[in-house]
């Protein structure tokens, strides 16, 4: 990894050992095995990191489970994961263990480059835009695609004013294997973890 893209080694943000997932065939597997475009199984698996999430961090980041979330299916099931009781802001949890490999087919670095999909993006500019994004990276040292990722471990925040700023000129990646239909996202922005703020 050269000089420019090194970042804060934090080793006390290290995630835990992957839970066991239940796809939605039924099937019980380990995480490098899910399905990408289960995106059921994905949100299960989402939900027990935002629990180790905010037990771990939550009084020292000032956060907790939105009180949101426990209201009735309609209303709670789309709502932010987090509450910041500090500025009284929404917060959400983007857990990212995988790096973006072919980050150089767009001009950027895969040691520093995460997604974010663009409709979640719209969805909090309709209707949370004071919320928080904290990006929670964990990275083993790995190569894929010819490129080699280091071990990375780490809390990076940014507001969704920033992230407002931060899209004008990010790249967007397309998944052409997704329809949008089942829920996934077709595409994301690409964003550089240089540009945020690391957090812990």
């Amino acid at each position: 990894m050269d000089e420019q893209s090194k970042l804060p080694f934090v080793n006390s943000a290290r995630i835990s050992p992957p839970p066991i997932i239940m796809e939605r065939n039924g099937n019980q597997v380990s995480l490098d095995r899910l399905d990408n475009q289960d995106k059921l199984a994905w949100c299960k698996y989402g939900e027990k990191r935002e629990n180790e999430f905010v037990e771990r961090f939550g009084s020292i980041l000032h956060l907790c489970l939105n009180p949101a979330k426990q209201l009735d299916e309609t209303e709670g099931k789309y709502a932010p994961d987090l509450f910041n009781y500090r500025e009284q802001r929404p917060a959400d949890l983007k857990t990212i263990t995988t790096p973006f490999y072919t980050a150089n087919n767009y001009g950027m670095n895969p040691q520093t480059t995460i997604t974010l999909n663009r409709k979640d993006v719209a969805r909090y500019e309709r209707l949370y835009s004071r919320i928080l994004i904290y990006f929670w990276v964990n990275y083993e040292r790995s190569e894929q695609f010819g490129q080699v990722v280091d071990e990375l471990h780490g809390i990076w925040i940014a507001s969704f004013e920033k992230v407002m700023r931060l899209i004008l000129v990010a790249p967007i990646h397309r998944y052409h294997q997704r329809t949008g239909l089942d829920g996934n996202a077709k595409d994301s922005y690409l964003l550089d973890l240089r540009s945020l703020t690391p957090c812990i």
